[in-house]
């Protein structure tokens, strides 16, 4: 594996590790996120993974569509 593959694999983690308690307060009601707002991180967060992707981003670039993913699943579950 390389650097880089370990990084993001690392920065992932990471991402796991932020939305976590914020998508479980949603599952146990006590958070209402704003679906427009999320709607928008959606849209930005994948128009960036996928350029990244188009210029070659390579392993760099998983954790933003991780990221980009999870922002999805926070939009439909508000």
């Amino acid at each position: 594996m390389t650097s880089n593959v370990i990084i993001s694999l690392f920065a992932i983690i990471l991402t796991l590790i932020g939305f976590y308690p914020y998508i479980r307060d949603i599952l146990r009601g006590t958070i209402k996120p704003h679906v427009f707002s999320w709607v928008i991180w959606s849209v930005v967060t994948l128009v960036v993974y996928f350029a990244q992707v188009q210029d070659g981003g390579g392993a760099g670039a998983w954790p933003i569509g991780i990221s980009g993913v999870l922002t999805v699943y926070v939009a439909v579950l508000a």
